[in-house]
């Protein structure tokens, strides 16, 4: 009995020295593999900060925050963005900096239509870099030049204008699908008065019945035509007019909200006026809205 109490006594401290002896032979890591550094894009009210469509003229705000990796320990030493408008080059910006982290808010104005693909890149001090990056398209105001229209609902002139196709119907031509497209109609009936109305004005039953309400105004502001953008456009005040009396003196301009909502200016480039209603009228040109 006594052998076998001091054979269990060695294996007990034989046990213990062999965990011991293995908990000696673990030994701790450091992960020394670079790390990126992190990078995002502000989100919240008045940030552009995922793929979106906007109108020319308007100016986008990109707010980007950058962190150099707290295990890396490498600050951050440079900021690029890039940016290129349908698929050519049209910015290419380093910022150099030296510190962990990095807050800056980028404005962006939109001039012109098309495709812009915009990447930021964050470089840290190991050549460790992270991306974020997002698409905008850009749309500009469709326009139309010398429209005319001639002659008033019930003349068979080419009256009836279309401001989604660009299209001018003749009294003959207007079915009841296309009447739904009709957003303005010229009252060029008595030569000496021009006036555009609402299609649900005109006297024409087809026209009319086709529903669309167009609201017309005089335009007030300074722009002209020419400069006038589409985020100018969707930044009118919205006319309440039935009517507008037209004339060619300078500016010459009107504003007119369509029954889809959409907000368009045309200016009178001249009243024609070789006699008869069906030769008289209006040669004009329109913006609206995308």
């Amino acid at each position: 009995m006594k052998n076998k109490f001091k054979f269990l006594t060695v294996l007990t401290l034989g046990v213990g020295l062999f965990f011991a002896s293995c908990k000696k032979k673990e030994t701790t890591t450091t992960d020394t593999t670079p790390k990126p550094p992190t990078i995002t894009l502000k989100s919240g009210a008045g940030y552009t900060y995922q793929n979106s469509t906007v109108n020319v003229g308007a100016t986008i705000k990109i707010g980007v925050t950058a962190m150099a990796n707290s295990t890396s320990n490498s600050n951050l030493k440079k900021i690029n963005i890039k940016a290129t408008l349908n698929s050519l080059s049209a910015l290419d910006k380093d910022s150099i900096i030296n510190s962990s982290n990095f807050n800056y808010d980028y404005m962006f104005p939109i001039t012109v239509a098309g495709t812009y693909a915009i990447t930021v890149t964050a470089t840290d001090a190991a050549g460790e870099s992270a991306s974020v990056s997002i698409s905008i398209v850009a749309k500009d105001a469709i326009t139309y030049s010398n429209v005319k229209l001639m002659g008033g609902p019930s003349d068979n002139a080419g009256s009836y204008f279309n401001s989604t196709t660009g299209d001018v119907y003749t009294t003959s031509l207007v079915t009841t699908t296309n009447a739904k497209q009709i957003d303005m109609v010229l009252d060029g009936t008595a030569a000496s008065s021009y006036k555009m109305i609402s299609p649900k004005d005109a006297s024409n039953s087809t026209v009319s019945g086709g529903g669309n309400v167009t609201t017309y105004a005089a335009y007030t502001g300074s722009a002209t035509f020419a400069t006038i953008t589409a985020n100018d456009l969707a930044n009118l005040t919205a006319p309440t007019g039935s009517s507008v009396t037209l004339s060619a003196a300078s500016p010459a301009l009107y504003v007119f909200k369509t029954n889809a909502g959409k907000m368009g200016i045309f200016r009178v480039k001249s009243i024609i006026t070789a006699g008869g209603p069906t030769l008289t009228g209006v040669n004009i040109e329109v913006k609206v809205q995308p």
